[in-house]
């Protein structure tokens, strides 16, 4: 988030008009096989690697809840669509965020997709004066509980701004917090919340959707959460055309690819150059 003298923008984000995207029908033949491998292309060549050896990288695992969120908001992977996620760290089994996805839409900008939705920050002052709704969300809201990992829930209190401001239909007040505070975010303290309360209860109607939902409505705040693609000019994405052809020729083994026993790295042809 950058700062001007009149409001704030998200750096590197752009900005939506979520009233003015088209609804994505997630019943439409093979709609499947384009959304899960679109949003299935966030990790670079790297963070797959990472993920694959388990190593931690707290963009790593935003970017595979944020698949997680997708898929099961359409239901492109089994299942039913659901709409409801919980945020829980695994380390102290807290649970301080929530999202209630009202829509997919399609991303005309960039040819993507984004969820139109709404986050509420659980706080130690809000939880007793939601504590009965919350109670009945929790039980009968069809809520998915999501892992998140060591330094995932601090990186998404860094994100989680940028979301609301990218889809801000609203104005900062004069006593907004990120201005007297001059940080943003506000935390990324467990149980804190990261966001100003200038657009908590606006630009709210998604939230009249579903009848548990709409008791919460004051406290959430409107949110437009995309898939984070690597930047292709600094990682390598998908699978790299020049790793499995000879270092010399570029051909694709005669009649199979060695790997150099020093470097193992170089793959050639054969030890015999033509």
């Amino acid at each position: 988030m950058v700062g001007t003298e009149s409001s704030l923008r998200p750096w590197n984000i752009h900005h939506l008009n979520l009233s003015r995207l088209p609804v994505l029908d997630i019943k439409a033949s093979k709609v499947d096989n384009w959304l899960n491998a679109h949003v299935g292309s966030m990790l670079s060549t790297r963070e797959r690697s990472l993920r694959k050896k388990r190593r931690n990288d707290a963009l790593m695992f935003c970017k595979d809840t944020l698949h997680t969120m997708f898929v099961r908001s359409a239901g492109t992977q089994g299942g039913s669509p659901r709409r409801l996620f919980a945020l829980r760290d695994e380390a102290t089994n807290n649970c301080d965020t929530v999202f209630f996805i009202s829509d997919l839409r399609f991303d005309l900008h960039c040819h993507t997709m984004v969820c139109d939705g709404y986050i509420l920050s659980l706080t130690n002052e809000l939880l007793p004066r939601i504590e009965s709704d919350f109670a009945k969300l929790v039980h009968k809201g069809d809520m998915v509980s999501v892992n998140v990992f060591e330094g995932e829930m601090q990186a998404w209190k860094q994100l989680i701004p940028a979301f609301v401001e990218r889809c801000r239909s609203w104005k900062h007040r004069d006593d907004c917090e990120y201005k007297t505070l001059g940080k943003v975010p506000l935390t990324d303290v467990m149980e804190a919340d990261p966001l100003c309360s200038c657009g908590r209860g606006k630009d709210i109607e998604g939230m009249s959707k579903v009848a548990l939902w709409s008791k919460l409505a004051p406290y959430v705040t409107r949110v437009a959460l995309s898939p984070l693609f690597a930047v292709s000019y600094l990682e390598t994405i998908g699978r790299d055309p020049s790793a499995h052809r000879c270092f010399v020729c570029r051909g694709k083994g005669k009649p199979k690819m060695m790997t150099c026993t020093g470097c193992k790295k170089v793959r050639y042809c054969s030890k015999v150059s033509d």
